[in-house]
């Protein structure tokens, strides 16, 4: 599942919660901002990683390695489970 379906689900799930369950709907929201905001920070650190490979000289080791990482992130980012 991708991220961005899940803060979906969770703030579907949290629209469709009975009223008197105020406490449950807030958990929910909370945690889709949450998991929103983690989003954007993941998304951030793989433009920052991106802009490094791009400008800094590595040993290939390194490069590769970091390449992966940075494919790796930007996978689950977009990827659907």
């Amino acid at each position: 599942m991708r991220v961005v379906d899940l803060v979906k689900s969770l703030r579907a799930i949290g629209a469709h919660t009975a009223v008197n369950v105020t406490t449950g709907k807030d958990i929910l929201q909370e945690a889709a901002d949450r998991i929103e905001a983690l989003e954007t920070a993941l998304s951030r650190q793989c433009g920052n990683m991106a802009f490094a490979l791009n400008k800094a000289t590595l040993p290939d080791q390194w490069y590769c390695k970091f390449s992966n990482e940075l494919e790796d992130d930007r996978t689950m980012l977009t990827e659907d489970s």
